[in-house]
């Protein structure tokens, strides 16, 4: 049943196309079924697992190969799920009112269930190579949603960058994947991590963390691949609160957590996360008050969150583990509540300019209530579920043995830049006095600010009651340090160090808000590793400009040759790296009537290069095929020798009459031209020689040729193999064969047809 519920997200995006385009105002009925899955997987995660302890779930899917999709319920796939379903119910709400009237209202909603439903699949697949699937599904998703107004060069350009950073990543993740299943022979996370393997001390080790990491990194938007989250804000407001904000970008933070037991415990492993996601926290928080557009700001404080998040799973403590998942949900909960506020004031008062908003809470008194509530609790306010993140945070710091100082101190100068941030985009807007201009704006209708207020006052409730969170919290650590802790979130701790720190947290976010004219001096223009992709990009082109017009002649023969050519270069390079070699003892020995076949062929082959007539070069190759039917007949292939010979006297034929009226052509091509094409094709005849020679006399056994010649008869009920293969092991080729060749004969029988009709004829 729980994979069927994982997948069924894709079934309702074909509903939500049909409700959403026939019935738009019906639209918001589909946050129903996000809704339900919620309540399904809070009951996993408190019942089975709770009791049980991690679930492997397969949906078989071909049984006879092996294949099966296998889904890991445990505490912290199930957590990110409800974050998942929840926000998403949230979303697809909220969209409905704010995309009233959109023409294409129904294809967001068919690609935010798709989007949906690969994030389901990135978070509870055990099997590595699906997991993979689902994570290039989500990038392809994420392109289709931030390109949503395609007729945008802005939203076009944003939807290719994303799709190039983040799909660069899923090249990784597939590398890296090949790599952990060859080291451990285990392509799920869960056999990996049962099969002991200490992956850490394997050669490749360094290889494949590198590779995983850098998917995650590409991900979760951290430097230097965090520019193309800010870029992605030309999507619709509703598209950056679900994959900007709670889901997407945390799917690197996920794979980190998730491949945590089997690649950390390492220098490398800390070491890299911890510098990346210090630098990443500091250098997007200093970047985010100095934006003046509410995505933008909130798209650089989520950069510089999960920053944090990535240095949290640095450090590696179980302390910081339970720190990263409270922090993990605080941020879903402020954020994905700040970016609906931002779409909420954008739809009413038609700016997102912090400089030009103002005074809007006399006339979105719930939606102000929302912003106030989440701005706290991305203060660390306390009474708020975020103080409660920025606590853990500093006291897993605190306790940690390696430059604690250092972490200490950058990062409340990055949590009180955020907290700066928050009060930009949760306060600004709806204090002082406002503007005539907008004396229009008013609440806005009840989908759009139900959200932002759910999720606001989840994070009082969360942080008046922990109790209700502190056994998810809990499961969801455990699934990454490998032991249960009990986890008992107390607001009130004392007074400690870290109470200190939180409170200089604050005091340095009211008094930088004071300063934000004087930060927002100097904007900066693209990141440099912005500059690095477009650069990139452009040098790309360049070549392209290039060599493009050199392959793309409109002439077959350049074609084929540059494709023989490429062909040889990577079996030669192959066989070249391989190091294998033939033996001439492997060879058996050659007959008098098969070297006479043989020089037969290669005279037609010489006979066929040399000729200077259609005529002359149709007659040797069809020495040549004829020679190779005779092969066919002395090595016990009937069959293929009368389809050998059935073939060259039809193509002998057609050609005779075809090329009967055509003179010579040994003028049509240079001397230096033959000569190139002499050489390339001795090349390749050699290459092609030499791996037919590596091929049989390899001591390696083919299993497959065995099981064709055992089977043949019992399975496929037949003597001749050849058929046997054909008709039934190879049946889908056969039957695209016959497919082909019968389109081709209805487009000839077409042809016929008008030439008659043209004519005048019957």
């Amino acid at each position: 049943m729980i994979p069927l519920l994982v997948l069924s997200p894709f079934v309702f995006a074909l509903v939500a196309a049909l409700v959403a385009g026939r019935w738009p105002t019906r639209a918001r009925w589909l946050a129903v079924w996000p809704a339900l899955l919620a309540v399904v997987f809070e009951h996993e995660l408190r019942t089975r697992v709770a009791v049980e302890g991690t679930q492997v779930v397969s949906l078989a899917w071909a049984p006879s190969l092996g294949l099966t999709l296998q889904f890991t319920l445990d505490g912290l796939g199930l957590l990110f799920a409800l974050m998942i379903t929840i926000i998403g119910a949230l979303i697809v709400l909220f969209a409905s009112a704010y995309l009233k009237g959109h023409p294409h209202l129904a294809r967001l909603l068919a690609w935010l269930f798709v989007f949906m439903g690969a994030m389901l699949g990135v978070v509870l697949s055990d099997n590595l190579f699906a997991l993979f699937v689902f994570w290039e599904l989500t990038g392809f998703a994420s392109f289709m949603l931030i390109g949503f107004e395609h007729d945008t060069p802005a939203a076009r350009a944003a939807a290719m960058q994303a799709l190039l950073v983040t799909a660069a990543g899923g090249i990784a993740l597939l590398g890296g994947t090949v790599l952990l299943a060859q080291i451990t022979g285990e392509t799920t996370v869960s056999g990996v991590i049962r099969s002991g393997i200490d992956v850490t001390a394997h050669p490749t080790y360094l290889a494949c963390t590198l590779l995983f990491l850098l998917a995650a990194f590409t991900k979760s938007a951290q430097v230097p691949f965090h520019f193309w989250l800010p870029n992605a804000m030309a999507a619709p407001t509703p598209v950056s609160a679900y994959l900007h904000s709670a889901t997407m970008v945390k799917a690197g933070v996920y794979l980190i957590a998730r491949m945590m037991p089997i690649l950390g415990g390492t220098t490398l492993w800390s070491t890299t996360l911890l510098v990346v996601g210090g630098i990443t926290m500091v250098g997007a928080a200093w970047r985010s008050v100095q934006e003046t557009d509410l995505k933008r700001v909130l798209a650089f404080s989520t950069v510089s969150a999960l920053g944090s998040l990535v240095l949290m799973i640095g450090i590696g403590t179980p302390g910081a583990i339970v720190a990263a998942v409270v922090y993990m949900i605080a941020h879903a909960a402020y954020k994905g509540t700040l970016f609906m506020v931002a779409g909420a004031i954008d739809h009413e008062a038609g700016t997102r300019d912090v400089t030009q908003l103002a005074g809007l809470r006399t006339v979105m008194p719930r939606t102000a209530l929302a912003a106030a509530l989440a701005a706290a609790s991305m203060m660390g306010v306390p009474l708020f579920f975020g103080f409660f993140g920025k606590e853990l945070f500093y006291e897993a710091e605190w306790q940690y043995a390696g430059a604690a100082g250092l972490l200490l101190a950058i990062s409340v100068a990055a949590n009180a830049l955020s907290g700066m941030a928050g009060l930009v985009t949760g306060v600004g807007p709806f204090t002082g006095a406002r503007p005539s201009r907008f004396d229009a704006a008013h609440e806005p209708a009840w989908p759009m600010w139900f959200g932002p207020l759910f999720l606001a006052l989840a994070g009082v409730v969360f942080a008046l009651v922990p109790g209700i969170v502190n056994t998810p919290i809990a499961l969801a650590a455990a699934s990454v340090t490998g032991a249960f802790t009990p986890v008992a979130l107390v607001l009130w701790h004392g007074f400690t160090p870290v109470l200190g720190l939180s409170v200089l947290t604050l005091a340095l976010a009211g008094g930088l808000y004071t300063q934000r004219a004087v930060l927002r001096k100097g904007l900066p223009g693209s990141v440099g590793s912005e500059r690095v992709y477009v650069v990139t990009l452009r040098l790309l082109d360049a070549v392209s400009a290039f060599v493009a017009p050199a392959l793309y002649s409109r002439s077959l023969r350049s074609y084929v040759l540059v494709l023989i050519v490429t062909t040889a270069f990577l079996i030669s390079s192959g066989l070249f790296l391989g190091g294998g070699g033939w033996s001439i003892e492997a060879l058996t020995p050659l007959r008098a009537y098969e070297m006479v076949i043989a020089l037969v062929i290669c005279a037609g082959a010489v006979m066929a290069a040399r000729a200077t007539s259609s005529m002359r070069a149709v007659l040797a190759l069809g020495a040549v095929g004829y020679g190779v039917a005779l092969l066919f007949v002395t090595y016990g292939a009937p069959d293929l020798a009368m389809t050998q010979f059935s073939v060259e006297t039809l193509t002998a034929v057609i050609f005779v009459l075809v090329f009967r009226m055509f003179g010579s052509f040994a003028h049509l091509s240079s001397r230096l031209i033959r000569m190139r094409d002499a050489i390339v094709a001795g090349v390749v005849g050699v290459v092609v020689g030499t791996l037919v020679l590596l091929v049989g006399t390899g001591d390696g056994t083919s299993r497959l040729s065995h099981y064709f010649a055992e089977m043949s008869a019992t399975v496929g009920h037949g003597r001749n193999i050849v058929n046997v293969i054909l008709v039934d092991f190879r049946g889908f080729d056969t039957m695209g064969e016959i497919t082909v060749l019968v389109v081709a004969a209805i487009g000839v029988h077409a042809l016929l047809r008008i030439g008659a009709d043209e004519r005048g004829r019957p």
